[in-house]
């Protein structure tokens, strides 16, 4: 059985490697997707837990959003801002607080508005 937690991840063999894809082959394809897109080899086996664990949507979601970014938008690595998105919640709850830190309080005002338009 595969360990689901990223830190314990054995350096995989062939054969495992052969016996996961079989296993999982939807998951397989989607971690290979997202380290691709990220160009982030390395980070193959987190991706392959993220696979086990969020839905796929989710995940294309936040990898497709880091892939497009300038790169002078990237402090450390794309796969280190996946990982921040993934932990925050997802794409639009990082965008939403990013908002808030660069503009403060104007979001609520922008907030509100939309409101009173709906009214």
């Amino acid at each position: 059985m595969i360990s689901t937690n990223p830190n314990q991840l054995s350096i995989w063999t062939d054969e495992k490697e052969h016996s996961w894809r079989a296993t999982y082959p939807r998951e397989a394809l989607l971690a290979d997707d997202i380290a691709l897109m990220l160009s982030d080899p390395s980070g193959l086996r987190f991706y392959r837990w993220c696979a086990l664990r969020f839905n796929e949507p989710f995940l294309r979601q936040i990898a497709a959003y880091v892939h497009h970014l300038p790169d002078a938008s990237i402090v450390r690595s794309r796969g280190a801002l996946f990982c921040t998105i993934l932990k925050r919640g997802g794409v639009n709850q990082y965008v939403t607080r990013q908002v808030r830190l660069d503009h403060g309080d104007e979001l609520s005002t922008v907030v509100a508005s939309r409101n009173n338009l709906a009214d």
